[in-house]
């Protein structure tokens, strides 16, 4: 488990690196980006905003992680079953 959320974490980093690079938020307020066409704007900025969520998706799958490796999330339930699920802090997948 913490090495799956650790993973998720650091697949993370290479999206936001190729947002700082490829869709920066700069661009946004530029007088060129202005002239563009709509759909581009709507497009663009949807990719930039999107992929600049990935830096908090990974500061969240880490903690996850850390908070898995310290055992504070470990839960057992009445049927003999357990699971770490006691915390979650984020599923990018469901947001």
């Amino acid at each position: 488990m913490v090495g799956l959320d650790i993973g998720y974490a650091f697949l993370m980093v290479p999206v936001f690196v190729f947002h700082m690079f490829f869709f920066p938020l700069s661009t946004l307020q530029s007088e060129e980006f202005a002239h563009q066409g709509f759909l581009y704007i709507i497009a663009f900025s949807f990719i930039s905003i999107i992929t600049l969520r990935f830096k908090y998706y990974f500061a969240w799958k880490l903690s996850l992680g850390a908070i898995h490796a310290s055992g504070v999330s470990y839960q057992t339930h009445d049927n003999d079953t357990s699971d770490w699920k006691l915390i979650q802090t984020c599923n990018p997948l469901k947001v």
